[in-house]
């Protein structure tokens, strides 16, 4: 079972993927119980990347102060204060996102930041699956977005991917 589960992971996207997929599931299927791990956990990931998605489009590279997390909630019509509690508390649990003394939310790696922010990013770039070719531009526009740019393709099925591809072709050949 675990060879299977490893064997599925051939690209770092993938990695970062089953990771977190893996400690979603798990932490809540202890928590709450099998039949409410799945929801929580892909509730999880979908508010981390809006919280990502938008920290790092206003320039909070690998740390969010909590009252602008909070905030990015309101925005984005997220009311549920337990929910946002949640968040918080399951990624400083996992040492995903730690909370410091100064009130703020901290990626211990920028890299899960990226990921998460590139899971928002694919949703936009393919809404009702028709690409939206000028959001991909735009973000070409950024050199210190190449990261979340490769999650993004990684995150693609083959079809897709070769399309993003090509276009970034256009503007950085080194991407």
């Amino acid at each position: 079972l675990l060879e299977a589960r490893l064997s599925e992971i051939n690209t770092r996207t993938r990695l970062y993927e089953k990771f977190i997929k893996y400690l979603y599931e798990c932490w809540e299927r202890k928590k709450k119980g099998e039949n409410a791990a799945e929801r929580i956990a892909i509730e999880i990931q979908q508010d981390l990347a809006i919280l990502s998605y938008r920290a790092i489009e206003d320039g909070y590279l690998g740390s969010i102060p909590q009252t602008i997390a909070y905030k990015y909630y309101e925005e984005e019509n997220i009311s549920d204060k337990d929910r946002k509690d949640n968040v918080i508390s399951w990624s400083v649990t996992h040492n995903l996102i730690e909370k410091a003394d100064e009130k703020v939310i901290a990626y211990t790696h920028q890299s899960f930041q990226e990921y998460l922010e590139a899971v928002k990013l694919k949703e936009k770039l393919w809404t009702n699956n028709k690409f939206n070719r000028e959001i991909l531009e735009e973000w070409l526009e950024y050199k210190n977005r190449d990261e979340t740019i490769t999650f993004a393709v990684g995150l693609c099925d083959e079809q897709k991917a070769k399309e993003v591809i090509n276009i970034i072709k256009e503007y950085d050949i080194y991407l």
